[in-house]
């Protein structure tokens, strides 16, 4: 039986101890009666330990964790009077890296934080030549459909870097980055590689654009036919002179032979 379907069955986006409990029904084969005895014994002891003053992690979800809060002046948002806050103890919540990724990559595979990424794709306003370098490196950084996770921090930073070499006046950071190459690598097209290279021809000789491409392809430590078919119609595009073509090419062999 398909637990996430039968969850799925509710008409609220809530998870309650109930639906934890009969998941645990579904899938372990247990009793109700000693699902639900279980989680509730798994809450208590996550409780007691708050009490207690003591932390609780939980590898590759999160951590319950004890904050103490400082006396503070607030409002009484009714009155509009000041409000002396005592100290307190208060339970937050932090999620793991593990389990932000999950849920995000989720969200996106899902297109239900499809309007918040398109937002933060778009909010970039790319210029011509701005947008087909990223959609360049972006060619490096995707395997065909498939984008390498890897290579999507090796992408952000190459693509900071260039707003510094290139001088764009383009203001950006790593969130719209990434958002802008999750909802971009899917229509990157290798066949229509010449005309992205002339969109960048404008540029001229830039050592340090290729270089910058050229980090993309080392993050996974291999030199394939592709990224060298992509790297020496860039320096055809750009005209560049044989020498620097050769000395291109035998810096790049090097690095991913170390």
């Amino acid at each position: 039986m398909d637990i996430k379907k039968t969850i799925a069955k509710r008409s609220d986006i809530t998870q309650k101890k109930k639906d934890l409990s009969e998941a645990l029904h579904l899938e372990l084969g247990l009793a109700r009666d000693d699902s639900l005895l279980l989680i509730n014994q798994i809450f208590e002891h996550i409780s007691g330990s708050l009490v207690n003053g003591e932390n609780v992690k939980i590898a590759k979800f999160g951590t319950f964790q004890i904050l103490n809060k400082k006396e503070r002046l607030g409002r009484n948002i009714t009155t509009g009077d000041d409000v002396r806050i005592q100290p307190r103890k208060v339970v937050v919540f932090k999620a793991s890296p593990a389990i932000k990724t999950r849920i995000h990559t989720a969200l996106l595979d899902q297109g239900i934080d499809k309007v918040s990424a398109e937002t933060a794709a778009n909010s970039l306003q790319l210029p011509e030549i701005w947008g087909a370098i990223l959609k360049l490196i972006g060619l490096l950084t995707s395997d065909g459909q498939t984008l390498n996770p890897i290579k999507e921090t090796a992408f952000i930073k190459a693509a900071l870097e260039l707003s510094v070499v290139l001088e764009f006046s383009v203001k950006t950071d790593r969130r719209q980055l990434k958002h802008w190459l999750r909802h971009h690598y899917k229509s990157f097209d290798v066949t229509k590689l010449d005309d992205l290279l002339k969109d960048l021809s404008p540029l001229g000789h830039k050592l340090d654009l290729l270089t910058s491409m050229l980090k993309i392809s080392l993050s996974t430590g291999t030199y394939t036919n592709r990224d060298e078919d992509i790297i020496k119609k860039a320096i055809l595009v750009w005209k560049m002179p044989v020498e620097r073509n050769q000395k291109i090419e035998t810096i790049y062999k090097n690095l991913v032979s170390v």
